[in-house]
C-alpha cells in the first residue's frame, strides 16, 4: 500500500523486517521481488507520483572539477526515480568487465560475471526486453551486416544493445506495490539520518523528515540504501555519534570513484560506396529495438592494456545543420559587410567554434571529392560522426563529498569533482585508432582522428558530455581499504545495512547500468531474503 508521509502522525514509529530507501530501479526490483515472501517491507521515497520542485531542488549541490550538469538535473526524485526519464538502451556488463586488470588501477570485481548471468536474464524480463542475446547474427537483417561479419582477424567484436518500450518502473509496477499485503510505500519521506548502535557496527534506525515537517523512525532487522550514487553516498557520509567520518567510511572510502560513461565525440568516417551498403545507418536504431556498435575484442583489451570502450556511427554529417560558427563564416566570406548580423557576434561564434568549423570544412571537402571522382577514390560523399561511449576509469579523486550548505531538510549538500586519470586520454586514442585500422582494412571507409585527441599534451575538450550514469562511491570490493561494500553488498563492517544500484560498481564498462542495476538487485534480493529468514 502507499501512504503519503505528510500524513503519518509525526514521531509514530515505524517498525519491519526490510527497510528500502528509493524508489527507483533498484528500490521497486528488491521491493516487488520480497512482496510475497511474508516478511514486512517498507519502502522510503522522497517524492510522490509526479515531478515537484521543493522535492527536486533537494538535490541540488556544488561542481568542482571538470563541468558536469546541474545535479538536480541529473536525477528525477519521485516514484520511479530515473527510469520516469531514462533512454531505455540496455545490455550486460562482458565477462571482461569483471577481472582484475594490473594494467587498469582500480579494476576487478569481488564476484564475476557468471554469478549476475542468470539474474539478467530475470532482469530481461523486468525491463520488458526480448530474448537474452547479444549475437549481432540473432537479431537479422535489423543490424547492418558489418556487425554481423566475423570481425576476429581483426579483433574487434560488435556491441549490442537492446530497447526497453521503455519500462517506467513507477508506472509499470505501480499496482503491484499498492497491492503487496506486506509492502508499505511511504511517499514524500527522506531520510535525514542513519542512527547506529554497537560502536557503529549495526544500524538501528533511520530518521524520515517530510518538507512539511513531520519526523518519525524506521527501525528494520535489514537496511538498504537504493537511492542513487550520489544520494547512497551523501546519507552514508553524514557522521553520527559513533561513526563521526560516517558510516562504513572508517577507510575515507565512501564517496570516492566517482564515474559516468563521458561521451566523445572522436573522428569523422568517410564511408565507401561498399561501406554505405554494409554500415549504413539512419541515425542510431537498427529496427526500433536494437542497435550496434564496435569495440576491441577481450583478447586485443588485455593485450593492449585497454579498457572496455564502445565505438557509435552517430548521425549524416552531409545532411545535419551546419555548427552556429560555420554559418557566422560562411555569411562573412560571402558578404563582409551584412548588417542583418552584429560582426562581434559573428567573430565570437567562429573563435568559439574552430573545432566545429573545421569538421564542416572536412565534411564538405569530402563530399566534394566525392562528386568529383567518386569512382577513382573510392568515397560515397556520406560523411559520419563516430562517437565513442567511454568504459571511465575508477579514479579515487574523482569523489561525492559534502559542502558546508544545508538544504530545506537542513541537510547539507553534495560536492561533486568528477576527474579523469592520468593515460585514459592515450587509451581512447588506441582504440580509435585500432577501429579506423579495420573498418579502412574491411574497405568501409577512412576515419580522421579528431585533432585534440591526436596530440597527448592537449586537454580534454571543453564541449566533453557526461552521462547520467552516477557509478561507483559505495564499490564494492574484497576488502575496507579499498571499497565499501563487500560481495553481498553489504557495508563493510555494518552487520545489517546493504546497497543497491550502481555506486556499488567497481568498474563502469560501456554498458548502460540499468539493466545491470536491476540483475545485481535479484542477485540482492535473494541474500537478504536468505538473511531475515522466517519472519
Amino acid at each position: 500500500m502507499f501512504i503519503n508521509a505528510e500524513e503519518w502522525d509525526d514521531g509514530a514509529p515505524v517498525s519491519c523486517d526490510l527497510c528500502i530507501v528509493g524508489a527507483g530501479a533498484a528500490g521497486i526490483t528488491l521491493a516487488r521481488h520480497l512482496a510475497s515472501a511474508d516478511l514486512k517491507v517498507c519502502l522510503l521515497e522522497s517524492g510522490g507520483f509526479e515531478f515537484s520542485q521543493s522535492t527536486q531542488s533537494l538535490c541540488e549541490g556544488k561542481v568542482t572539477g571538470r563541468g558536469y550538469f546541474d545535479l538536480d538535473m541529473a536525477r528525477l526524485r519521485f516514484f520511479g526515480g530515473s527510469t520516469n526519464h531514462w533512454s531505455a538502451w540496455c545490455c550486460p556488463l562482458n565477462p571482461i568487465d569483471f577481472e582484475p586488470r594490473a594494467d587498469l588501477p582500480g579494476s576487478g570485481w569481488p564476484i564475476g560475471y557468471e554469478e549476475l548471468e542468470p539474474y539478467y536474464r530475470r532482469a530481461h524480463e523486468i525491463c520488458e526486453l526480448g530474448p537474452y542475446t547479444y549475437d549481432a547474427n540473432a537479431f537479422g537483417d535489423r543490424v547492418p551486416p558489418f556487425y554481423r561479419e566475423p570481425l576476429d582477424e581483426y579483433q574487434v567484436t560488435a556491441h549490442i544493445w537492446q530497447r526497453s518500450p521503455p519500462t517506467r518502473f513507477g508506472e509499470t509496477y505501480r499496482a503491484g506495490i499498492d497491492e503487496a499485503t506486506h509492502v508499505r510505500c511511504f511517499l514524500n519521506a527522506n531520510v535525514v539520518g542513519i542512527e547506529t548502535a554497537n560502536g557503529g557496527a549495526d544500524v538501528s534506525a533511520l530518521q524520515v523528515r517530510t518538507l512539511g515537517g513531520k519526523r518519525f523512525k524506521v527501525d528494520a532487522r535489514i537496511f538498504v540504501l537504493a537511492c542513487g550514487g550520489i544520494e547512497n553516498a551523501r546519507l552514508l557520509l553524514q557522521p553520527t555519534r559513533e561513526c563521526p567520518h560516517g558510516v562504513g567510511n572508517d577507510h575515507d572510502q565512501v564517496g570516492r570513484y566517482f564515474m559516468l560513461h563521458p561521451i566523445l565525440e572522436v573522428g569523422k568516417l568517410a564511408l565507401t560506396e561498399a561501406g554505405g551498403q554494409s554500415l549504413f545507418v539512419q541515425d542510431r536504431t537498427y529496427g526500433e529495438r536494437v542497435r550496434a556498435g564496435l569495440g576491441l575484442s577481450p583478447t586485443m583489451q588485455r593485450e593492449l592494456g585497454l579498457s572496455n570502450h564502445a565505438i557509435l556511427l552517430e548521425r549524416d554529417f552531409a545532411t545535419s545543420k551546419p555548427s552556429r560558427g560555420y554559418r557566422a563564416l560562411t555569411r562573412r566570406l560571402k558578404d563582409p559587410f551584412d548588417n542583418r548580423h552584429s560582426l562581434t557576434s559573428d567573430i565570437l561564434s567562429v573563435l568559439r567554434d574552430l573545432d566545429g568549423i573545421a569538421g564542416e570544412i572536412y565534411g564538405k571537402a569530402a563530399a566534394l571529392v566525392s562528386g568529383r571522382g567518386a569512382a577513382d577514390r573510392g568515397v560515397s560523399g556520406k560523411i559520419y560522426s563516430v562517437m565513442l561511449r567511454m568504459d571511465h576509469w575508477p579514479n579515487p579523486d574523482s569523489r561525492v563529498m559534502l559542502g558546508t550548505t544545508r538544504n530545506a531538510l537542513d541537510l547539507p549538500e553534495t560536492i561533486l569533482d568528477w576527474r579523469f586519470s592520468e593515460g585514459e586520454k592515450a587509451g581512447v586514442r588506441r582504440t580509435v585508432e585500432h577501429i579506423g585500422r579495420t573498418v579502412g582494412g574491411r574497405g568501409v571507409g577512412r576515419l580522421q582522428i579528431e585533432k585534440w585527441l591526436q596530440e597527448d599534451d592537449s586537454p580534454w575538450p571543453d564541449w566533453l558530455d557526461g552521462d547520467y550514469h552516477h557509478m561507483g562511491t559505495t564499490r564494492m570490493s574484497a576488502s575496507p581499504r579499498t571499497g565499501v561494500v563487500d560481495g553481498a553488498c553489504r557495508v563493510h563492517g555494518v552487520s545489517n545495512l546493504y546497497v543497491a544500484g550502481s555506486s556499488v560498481f567497481p568498474s563502469a564498462g560501456f554498458a548502460n547500468p540499468t539493466l545491470s542495476i536491476v540483475a545485481m538487485t535479484l542477485r540482492l534480493a535473494d541474500h537478504v531474503h536468505r538473511e531475515l529468514g522466517p519472519a
